[in-house]
């Protein structure tokens, strides 16, 4: 029986402030969620990503540009409601 290799799998949260941009710039500055992928010695093969759905269009462009560079990665939206980020308490009970 052949072992298979390990396989990575990141869990993160899409940022509304690092991770903007919908012009071309956007590839001229470091954005956290992508840049995950940009990696040359580390292959990602399944990305977790959790964002709030007012940000739906945010959460797309960032997961075609993780497609453009990484297109063997499997990104897997995780939608979560949440009326205030900053709170916590209630990021906790929302993750948990």
């Amino acid at each position: 029986m052949a072992i298979s290799a390990r396989r990575t799998v990141v869990l993160g949260i899409l940022g509304t402030t690092l991770d903007t941009g919908k012009l071309a710039e956007r590839w001229e500055r470091w954005r956290p969620t992508v840049a995950v992928c940009q990696h040359p010695d580390l292959l990602v093969h399944r990305f977790e990503l959790i964002y709030d759905p007012r940000f739906q269009s945010l959460f797309d462009t960032v997961a075609a540009d993780i497609h453009r560079i990484s297109p063997d990665t499997v990104i897997r939206p995780v939608p979560i409601a949440m009326a205030d980020p900053w709170d916590f308490e209630q990021v906790y009970e929302k993750l948990h």
